[in-house]
């Protein structure tokens, strides 16, 4: 009976999170998790599914060079193309950057145009990624592969 009652309590938070208009994503910096300020778009199971690509996945995925079509907050779009050379390009409208790329512990780092080196984490959202600013866990951008 007691499990029975710690089920339905845990079932109507899970349920109270999903319909909550302002909810937010829960995702993980190193082996702590925090929730950052964006939307519940779809529901637990969008965030159940997702996860953190792990150093040999970025490598797997990334580093013999990748073209993504880039959606960052406030509908502005563009491009990242990263080389297996370590170069970098990005187009966001009708301006592109030079830069460099590496993978790095958990993540990757990108610096373009004299500019300081960031780094992100990417998530596998099933046919593209949602990326989070590294170490800090804010929500940077979508990335689909093109």
């Amino acid at each position: 009976m007691k499990h029975l009652l710690k089920f339905v309590v845990l079932a109507a938070a899970v349920l109270a999170l999903i319909g909550c208009e302002a909810g937010a994503h829960k995702v993980g910096v190193g082996d702590e998790h925090r929730w950052t300020g964006a939307k519940l778009d779809s529901g637990m199971r969008s965030i159940l599914s997702a996860h953190r690509l792990k150093p040999e996945e970025l490598d797997e995925r990334f580093a013999p060079g990748i073209a993504l079509e880039m959606k960052w907050r406030g509908d502005n779009t563009g491009s990242l193309k990263l080389n297996a050379d370590n170069s970098a390009q990005l187009t966001i409208g009708d301006q592109s950057f030079d830069g460099t790329w590496r993978l790095a512990e958990g993540g990757y780092c990108t610096t373009f145009t004299a500019g300081d080196e960031r780094c992100f984490y990417a998530y596998d959202r099933g046919g593209f990624y949602r990326i989070f600013t590294a170490p800090n866990g804010a929500y940077h951008a979508d990335a689909t592969p093109i």
